[in-house]
């Protein structure tokens, strides 16, 4: 229902632009492209052309085990020139389980990194590196570009289940969807 909800949301929006075409095409090898089936909406006045998941090895994987980095890098191309609008223009990921909750989640604007101008034609790579505390279990990956002033959040492109992640680990106890590297102290007095 939420899905449906976001299309139509979205739908109405104009994709009637001038598409530029990539004169680097091997530029894009080293990304993920996004895959035809995953769900996608927007504007597409920024579109995501490509993706990476890896570890702190670079190595690019689709598993990944907790309380390791994930570090993950998204590839956008800008189908028009921004100036004063782009300060609220940001990108981000989520992980999502299963059940359809959003575990994690990350935007360039909630840390506060904002682009100062966006030319037509001009690629855009955007950085996300954190240390895995989702238990082990499969999720999706989402990815989205959103332009978002105070009152409301649309989205340039938002795209659905890109890849399934698979989150292992050898630690037996996890009670909760997130398990957090603490320090505990217990003592009796």
């Amino acid at each position: 229902v939420c899905e449906r909800y976001m299309e139509y949301l979205y739908s109405s929006l104009d994709h009637n632009k001038e598409k530029i075409i990539c004169n680097k095409s091997n530029e894009i090898d080293e990304f993920l492209k996004i895959p035809s089936e995953s769900k996608r909406l927007g504007s597409k006045e920024i579109e995501i052309v490509g993706y990476k998941l890896y570890d702190d090895e670079n190595v690019m994987k689709d598993y990944f085990e907790w309380d390791e980095n994930i570090n993950v890098e998204i590839k956008a191309v800008s189908y028009k020139n921004f100036t004063k609008e782009i300060e609220n223009v940001g990108f981000g990921i989520a992980f999502r389980n299963r059940q359809g909750l959003d575990i994690i989640t990350c935007t360039s604007l909630e840390n506060n990194i904002k682009l100062e101008k966006l030319e037509k034609g001009q690629f855009i790579y955007a950085n996300f590196k954190f240390k895995n505390i989702l238990k082990p279990d499969e999720y999706f990956f989402l990815l989205n570009i959103e332009l978002n002033d105070s009152h409301t959040i649309n989205y340039f492109d938002f795209i659905e289940n890109s890849m399934k992640i698979k989150i292992i680990s050898d630690k037996k106890d996890f009670y909760s969807l997130v398990k957090i590297n603490s320090e505990v102290n217990l003592y009796a007095n």
